[in-house]
């Protein structure tokens, strides 16, 4: 990571997101907003990535973002391991001074879809890790083929409670519909402009109404 660095970096938000999810095309988005010079942005750079396994990952998500060609993310086969990048701040096209860590716990995808994963030593050390950070993005495909399994989301969310030894989580969450583009337009503009009742839709009422009770903190994108 560049020895310029924000000082006072808050622990890591984490991305979290089943298969086919859209980590992959939000990572090569940050980038592309380096690329792009947008006055008003949030950039991810490969100088800003902690090891050269996620310098390669996020150079890797933007060229199949550029190419129109992003594919979901291999599961790796020596083991979980996760991504973690320095997001930097920029207003009116000048720095801001201001930093995010990034940390991408799940790159594949494959825990998410495993209902049993507070039982297991990994999924204990993640949930461990997301309950400790300093936020979570959960991301939720409109894709029409994309439908969350629901069961799976509540208990990897009583996990995440059980991590935090609370009744509620005390981080930022934020629940976000991704892949809006894949909906009709019609759809697709409702959901752009009401996101939490669009993702009410996708996760039905009782899981959203488990999120909006456990998570004081809650926003919702689109």
């Amino acid at each position: 990571m560049s020895a310029d660095a924000p000082r006072h970096l808050l622990p890591p938000v984490h991305l979290w997101g089943a298969p086919a999810a859209g980590k992959t095309g939000l990572l090569g988005a940050l980038y592309a907003t380096f690329k792009s010079r947008e006055p008003d942005r949030w950039e991810a750079h490969p100088k800003d990535c902690r090891d050269a396994y996620t310098q390669e990952a996020l150079l890797d998500a933007y060229e199949q973002l550029r190419d129109r060609n992003v594919a979901k993310t291999d599961v790796r086969r020596d083991g979980y391991r996760p991504l973690e990048f320095l997001l930097r701040q920029h207003r009116r096209g000048e720095p801001t001074g201001t930093g995010l860590r990034l940390s991408i716990v799940d790159p594949a995808g494959e825990y998410s879809t495993r209902a049993e994963l507070g039982l297991t030593e990994d999924g204990r050390a993640l949930f461990g890790r997301v309950a400790r950070g300093g936020g979570l993005l959960w991301l939720f495909s409109a894709a029409p083929d994309a439908s969350p399994d629901r069961l799976v989301v509540l208990r990897h969310l009583v996990a995440l409670l059980e991590h935090a030894g609370d009744a509620q989580l005390s981080l930022p969450v934020g629940l976000c519909l991704s892949k809006v583009d894949a909906l009709p337009s019609a759809d697709r503009e409702a959901a752009l402009a009401d996101p939490r009742a669009a993702l009410l839709a996708q996760l039905g009422p009782t899981a959203f109404t488990w999120f909006e009770a456990a998570c004081p903190r809650l926003r919702c994108f689109a």
